[in-house]
């Protein structure tokens, strides 16, 4: 949820995905494949509602009828 939260609130351009990483896994010992997993893991929770997170070097929530 916090992954969700943050780059919900990041707005239409998103949020670096390297701040994304330091705050969602501040002080835990985490790699950065384990941000990606999530964010597959959000999207197909997500799936249904229309959004998805997308980016690469920026994550933002995007409407599916947007791609």
């Amino acid at each position: 949820a916090r992954i969700f939260d943050l780059v919900k609130r990041s707005g239409h351009y998103g949020i670096d995905r390297e701040e994304l990483f330091n705050i969602a896994f501040s002080g835990r010992k985490a790699k950065r494949p384990t941000l990606k997993e999530h964010i597959y893991q959000i999207n197909d929770l997500i799936e249904e509602s229309g959004y998805r997170i997308v980016g690469r070097k920026y994550a933002s929530l995007q409407s599916i009828d947007q791609r």
